[in-house]
């Protein structure tokens, strides 16, 4: 009999540490915390990986803010990759391509010193000729024709100038060229030009950004109109800019989508979320921008934060912390995985009480770009998300909206709700 009783002790102690392992496998439970750290329920790694993270963010801030001073110090603003743009430079910092994917641009600029001897032979007769004006004229005058003089003439050199000319290093318009060319050839990380299909060159004929993309890009920048600004840079050097823009295609958004809607379709299903929601938040967070990224910083389609909202929904899906770069969030099938999984763990989680699919979508929206927390405060006043699910569960769709685009404390995740809501709708 004791021995029996004995047996029955010791299995019952031998299966504690079977029961929490199988508890922590099953995911978070509904009265977790909301944490910056991951939901991992044993831990894992958690210190050692937050403290990764933090070195991480600190010598990006470090390296983007001295980039940006080197930056500044020539031009006369800074330009940045958004979750919506890309921005590269040449090495020398002297051009600068910019492509907006939300308004549907190429922005190219070169940028040439006052004292460049580039200009010399082109201006010498421009300053001979104003220099008995300029004996007639204050200080102030004399600064402003010179300045004026200078625009005229750069702009006059480009109306001027051949074919070779074009072609010669170091001009401006070769310099447009190569910025071109080199856009032409960089790729996302599925492997695609980022701007396959999405310029037409003059015979209206889409450019997939292969081939001859010298014979391309100077095709594509001929007969286009030249901006010039003149500034003074932080070095005390006067400097000028010439710009060209070339527009997209009429339908570069629905290419761009196209390259992804399969793979998130996948990944919503997965993880059971309507995939017209999921489409919304990925035209919405980055225009279908395989190159997105933010100062936060957020990557990919989807803009995930590496430290949180992306290793949250890593521990949500595999059970244990990562430490998660950039790089591995600019792949789309690892950024749409997350984000759909963070979405998924958002509603299915965090708002599992609010039984209604679309009330519960209202919130999670927002959620996804402010935080639970914030959308728990706009409708109950405190981060309580038992007590906010209550409070959603009363009202209609109409209501939940209002109330929400209302009251939630950041102008920018009221706009979020709004544009996800609407864009939804072309998804379905």
């Amino acid at each position: 009999m004791k021995n029996k009783i004995s047996l029955i002790i010791y299995s019952l102690i031998a299966l504690v540490p079977a029961v929490f392992i199988i508890i922590s496998f099953l995911g978070p439970k509904k009265d977790s915390t909301i944490s910056l750290n991951g939901l991992d329920p044993l831990g894992l790694d958690d210190v050692k990986v937050t403290k990764k993270y933090d070195e991480s963010e600190e010598r990006l801030r470090k390296k983007r803010e001295k980039f940006k001073n080197a930056v500044e110090k020539k031009w006369d603003t800074y330009k940045e990759s958004t979750s919506k743009s890309y921005v590269t430079y040449s090495k020398d910092l002297s051009s600068r391509t910019i492509v907006d994917f939300e308004k549907g641009e190429v922005t190219i600029e070169v940028i040439t010193d006052e004292e460049d001897p580039k200009y010399d032979s082109h201006e010498s007769k421009f300053n001979s000729e104003l220099d008995e004006q300029f004996a007639k004229n204050d200080k102030i005058n004399k600064i402003g024709l010179l300045i004026r003089a200078r625009l005229l003439n750069i702009i006059a050199m480009f109306v001027l100038q051949d074919d070779e000319d074009t072609n010669r290093d170091g001009s401006a318009n070769s310099s447009f060229v190569k910025q071109l060319s080199k856009l032409l050839k960089v790729k996302g990380d599925d492997g695609q030009p980022i701007l396959k299909d999405q310029l037409v060159d003059v015979g209206g004929k889409a450019v997939e950004g292969v081939g001859n993309t010298l014979s391309v890009a100077k095709d594509l920048i001929s007969n286009k109109t030249k901006n010039v600004r003149m500034h003074f840079s932080k070095d005390g050097k006067k400097r000028t800019i010439i710009s060209i823009k070339i527009p997209l295609s009429d339908d570069h958004m629905e290419k761009r989508k196209e390259r992804y809607k399969e793979l998130i379709e996948i990944e919503a299903r997965r993880f059971n979320i309507p995939t017209e929601i999921a489409l919304a938040i990925a035209e919405t967070e980055s225009a279908f921008n395989p190159k997105a990224k933010s100062h936060v910083p957020a990557y990919g389609l989807m803009q995930l934060v590496p430290k949180t909202g992306a290793r949250d929904a890593y521990q949500w899906i595999y059970k244990k912390d990562k430490f998660i770069t950039g790089r591995y969030l600019y792949k789309p099938r690892n950024n749409v995985e997350l984000g759909c999984a963070y979405l998924s763990m958002i509603r299915h989680h965090y708002f599992s009480d609010i039984r209604d699919d679309d009330l519960a979508y209202i919130c999670a929206i927002p959620a996804y770009n402010t935080g639970v927390g914030n959308v728990s405060k706009a409708l109950i006043d405190k981060t309580n998300i038992g007590e906010a699910a209550k409070k959603a569960n009363k009202m209609n769709k109409d209501e939940l909206y209002n109330k929400l685009y209302s009251d939630l404390s950041s102008k920018e995740a009221k706009n979020y709700l709004k544009k996800v809501w609407i864009r939804k709708e072309n998804y379905k």
